[in-house]
C-alpha cells in the first residue's frame, strides 16, 4: 500500500512539475518521503495519569503498557465470547 501511495504521489508531483516546465529529481522525491515520515513521529505523549512524556524511553514504555493492556483485553473478550456462546 505504501508503494501505491508513493507512486501516486510521484505521479501527481511529476504532473505538476511538467505543467510548470520543470523536471522532478530523485532528490525531490526523497525529500517528500522524508517529510511525510517526519509527520508520523510521536514526539510527545500524555499518559492516562496526565503526565507529559517526552523522551523516547518514556513514550515507548507507555506504548508497551498500552499494547499489553490491549492484548489482555482481546484475550478476555475471546474467552467471554466462548463462554457465552457455550451457555
Amino acid at each position: 500500500m505504501q508503494a501505491e501511495s508513493q507512486s501516486g504521489a510521484q505521479i501527481r508531483f511529476r504532473a505538476k512539475w511538467i505543467e510548470e516546465g520543470k523536471r522532478p529529481t530523485k532528490y525531490f522525491f526523497h525529500f517528500i518521503e522524508n517529510k511525510k515520515q517526519t509527520g508520523k513521529t510521536i514526539t510527545e505523549l500524555t499518559s492516562p495519569s496526565g503526565e507529559c512524556l517526552k523522551t523516547n524511553q518514556q513514550i515507548l514504555g507507555e506504548l508497551r503498557r498500552l499494547y499489553q493492556t490491549l492484548s489482555r483485553l482481546r484475550k478476555l473478550t475471546a474467552q467471554l465470547k466462548i463462554y457465552f456462546y457455550k451457555n
